[in-house]
């Protein structure tokens, strides 16, 4: 969804653009065959190259065909999120959803609680006091949910809270998207979910790959969103530990930021990553000059449309 998204707006602002080779069922959304053993065309493979610079290549004519390799996780060129919510329409309504009164709160468990990457992982417990103690709404947990040491964690801490199982993956994607008060777990389809909902207020921590500290190459945190509440936590590279999941039962480690604290930790997230993106581009250009010659050619052997 990330990467149609991507695609779309560089279509809608380079003249002529057209995209193909992408399936997404869920939404009926499918175009052309997911070509991979062809010639070799400029690649876009980094989630943070200056992705205005790529749409000048384009319009200018200077890269003329591209693959879109990697998810380009810069909210901030998605724009307004009322087109998208168009773009992928809701398509069922799911049996469990929150009242105006509520707080829903997503949980991402299942295998990142065994540690699969060190930039996800659950969220302590205190952090959702605190937001549930500031805004008086009534927890609804909602998510990958089962007999595992964070859901017994969130159980004994929130014993009059209402906890829902996956519904599925469309469903839960619903749930979240029709909620008023969200509260995202550390995860891209929770996040995507939110930023598509009409909610009041999205609490997002800024833990793990939100984290503009930790992942400089992630930029998924919307500055100038009005609905958005950001807590900033320390560096946490997750493994899983004895020690890290006890961590998890004390007390919340992160600090309520503004919006200039915001913008400032990613304004430093920017300028460490400067000497990638400029490889990136450099890359990028280089290819894109070698296969101009044989255009045509190209042209004949990838999908168009």
């Amino acid at each position: 969804m990330m990467q149609i998204m991507t695609a779309e707006c560089l279509r809608q602002d380079v003249h002529g653009l057209t995209y193909s080779g992408y399936n997404i069922p869920y939404w009926n959304l499918k175009s052309g065959r997911i070509r991979k053993n062809r010639p070799p065309l400029p690649r876009i493979r980094t989630q943070d190259i200056d992705i205005n610079a790529v749409k000048m290549m384009m319009a200018e004519g200077e890269l003329p065909l591209s693959v879109l390799r990697c998810i380009v996780l810069q909210s901030d060129f998605w724009g307004d999120p009322d087109y998208f919510r168009s773009f992928f329409p809701s398509l069922v309504i799911p049996s469990q959803r929150t009242n105006d009164d509520e707080l829903l709160i997503n949980v991402r468990g299942a295998e990142i609680l065994k540690a699969r990457s060190t930039v996800y992982g659950p969220i302590p417990v205190a952090y959702y006091e605190r937001i549930i103690a500031e805004t008086g709404l009534k927890p609804v947990f909602l998510g990958q949910l089962g007999n595992d040491y964070n859901t017994k964690l969130l159980q004994s801490r929130f014993p009059n809270a209402r906890f829902v199982k996956s519904q599925g993956v469309l469903e839960d994607f619903e749930a979240i998207r029709g909620a008023r008060n969200i509260v995202v777990s550390l995860s891209s389809f929770s996040w995507l979910a939110a930023w598509l909902s009409k909610a009041d207020t999205i609490h997002m921590p800024l833990l793990g790959l939100f984290n503009p500290s930790q992942r400089p190459d992630i930029s998924l945190a919307p500055a100038k969103d009005a609905r958005y509440k950001f807590s900033h936590f320390p560096v946490r590279e997750w493994v899983g530990s004895h020690a890290q999941i006890e961590d998890l039962a004390k007390s919340d480690p992160s600090e309520v930021i503004n919006t200039e604290r915001l913008q400032a930790l990613q304004a430093e997230a920017k300028a460490r990553r400067k000497e990638q993106r400029e490889a990136a581009m450099l890359a990028l250009s280089v290819r894109a000059r070698r296969i101009k010659p044989y255009g045509t050619l190209l042209k004949w052997a990838y999908p168009q449309g």
